[in-house]
């Protein structure tokens, strides 16, 4: 029983990274109607910057995620006003070519930086045993943070103005 509740709850804590990781994708598709191919070398860049400001700046974990999270948006936004926003009028496999293309970019780049792999530490140590299951506290932090994520989205959609507007776009 205790390998099951185990694996229970290692697939809740990877069931709530592909939510939060989903929910980008269905944003940008269902907003501006792109299939972003390039979504998963923004995450694994966000990741590298991380590791990398941790390694040399000697920060913490949650110091570490400011500089990575403001220089993948801005990067997020220089490629969407350069190479996607400029096609989005075209046909949908123009926007999907060139996303396949920052991907592809954005993947080589990454491998000319760091050619070896980079490891993140955990942001918070210890665990959790309730009858034989063991639960890290990262999982529970990952869990907690998903949690917030989803329910601050949820609120954002249906109760902001803002979000109400862009509901009928999500759901075409």
């Amino acid at each position: 029983m205790a390998l099951l509740g185990q694996q229970i709850i290692n697939g809740i804590t990877s069931g709530v990274a592909y939510v939060i990781f989903a929910l980008g994708l269905t944003l940008i598709y269902g907003v501006l109607k792109v299939t972003n191919i390039a979504h998963g070398e923004y995450f694994m860049l966000g990741a590298m910057v991380l590791a990398t400001v941790m390694s040399v700046l000697k920060v913490n974990y949650f110091i570490a995620l400011i500089p990575a999270v403001l220089l993948v948006a801005a990067l997020g936004f220089i490629t969407n006003r350069t190479a996607v926003r400029p096609l989005l009028k075209a046909s949908p496999l123009s926007t999907l070519l060139s996303t396949l293309a920052i991907s592809v970019i954005l993947y080589n780049t990454a491998l000319a930086f760091w050619p070896s792999p980079q490891n993140v530490m955990s942001p918070v140590d210890g665990v959790l045993i309730l009858g034989g299951i063991r639960i890290t506290y990262s999982s529970l932090l990952c869990f907690g943070l998903g949690a917030v994520v989803i329910v601050l989205l949820y609120f954002f959609l249906y109760r902001i103005k803002m979000g109400k507007r862009l509901m009928p776009l999500l759901k075409t």
